[in-house]
């Protein structure tokens, strides 16, 4: 067993000093498990977007164990308004914005068991909360009890045997293949198809309105927090974490992505097709051109992220799950808010 000393970061001045940005981008950058979701430039662009929104505070946990492995997991205690009992939550930061929320370990561990159960002592003995939701926590980090419950696939295309356009065309099924070339043809009798990545938020800024518009016509329902895209590409673009794209026809954008870049894996995030041209699948043949431009600069796993749904399985040959787990404090006041909480269910 090892013995994990912890620690906390609780406001956002000590968050953001230099000191330990230093130390957060050196952790990262030497860990095998890091992902893009725990990157300071990423958590940065959420925590501007949520601060005026919500009233949170940071819950920074920084660990190290007696052999130096180190450990951080970055959460926000979010206290909640009356319509929820005035709950104090703990959640990841990035919440439901972002898909992965495990820790960054410098070195990975045999066994996650004895570091979960040290970890929420720790919680359970340091802060004061009604609830705590871990979610977003792959497999492999989760620990072997029975209080974890499995979420969503999330399915990925392994590139490290594809190394080529003809390779990867031959990996597709038949129908996949051939309605790919078709759609290209049909676009290609429209004019020039080419795909635009962005590099600026110049360059991005005009189109990148049009893209929002469009994915809110397509998912009318799904929540923007104001600016939070634009965020992602104010602090992530010209450093290349954030990955903005157009496919075109004749420099006229059809279908759009906002995704990531990060240790030699490229996350499919946010893709939309432009309604008009619809019937020429134009957010497929963008996937399309994003996989070859994976395989052109060496990227080893295109993740498509949470969710199964069913195109992806054209487009993967692998899948890890993510999983969740959650601590109650057991005060009577949180009882009482309990109870509250499910009187207004039912109303």
């Amino acid at each position: 067993m090892s013995h994990w000393t912890f620690s906390l970061i609780r406001n956002w001045d000590d968050l953001w000093h230099p000191s330990n940005i230093t130390a957060w981008k050196s952790l990262i950058e030497e860990s095998s498990t890091a992902h893009v979701f725990a990157h300071p430039i990423l958590i940065k662009a959420w925590c501007d977007t949520y601060i005026p929104l919500r009233k949170i505070s940071p819950v920074f946990i920084w660990g190290e164990d007696k052999s130096g492995n180190i450990v951080f997991l970055p959460l926000v205690s979010w206290h909640r308004n009356w319509k929820h009992a005035f709950t104090r939550t703990i959640v990841p930061m990035g919440y439901s914005d972002f898909d992965y929320h495990h820790p960054v370990f410098l070195k990975p561990l045999e066994d996650y068991t004895d570091f979960w159960q040290q970890l929420f002592t720790f919680i359970r003995q340091e802060l004061d909360f009604d609830f705590l939701q871990l979610d977003g926590i792959c497999g492999e980090f989760t620990s072997k009890t029975n209080e974890w419950e499995q979420n969503e696939m999330c399915p990925y295309l392994d590139l490290s045997h594809i190394h080529s356009d003809e390779q990867l065309l031959n990996f597709f099924s038949t129908s996949l293949r051939g309605d790919i070339r078709r759609q290209i043809r049909r676009m290609e009798q429209q004019g020039k198809l080419s795909m635009k990545i962005f590099d600026s938020l110049d360059n991005a800024s005009e189109t990148f309105h049009v893209f929002l518009s469009e994915h809110s016509r397509r998912w009318p329902k799904a929540y923007k927090a104001p600016s939070f895209h634009w965020n992602l590409l104010k602090h992530g673009l010209q450093d290349g974490l954030v990955h903005f794209s157009a496919l075109c026809i004749n420099d006229e954008p059809i279908a759009w992505h906002l995704g990531f870049v990060y240790n030699k894996r490229f996350y499919y995030y946010m893709p939309v097709g432009k309604s008009d041209y619809s019937s020429f699948s134009p957010a497929k043949i963008h996937l399309y051109y994003l996989v070859k431009w994976s395989i052109e600069h060496n990227i080893d796993v295109f993740d498509h992220l949470r969710g199964d749904e069913t195109y992806k399985s054209g487009w993967s040959n692998g899948h890890q799950y993510v999983y969740s787990t959650s601590l109650e404090n057991e005060s009577m006041a949180f009882s009482i808010k309990k109870v509250l909480l499910r009187l207004r269910t039912y109303q």
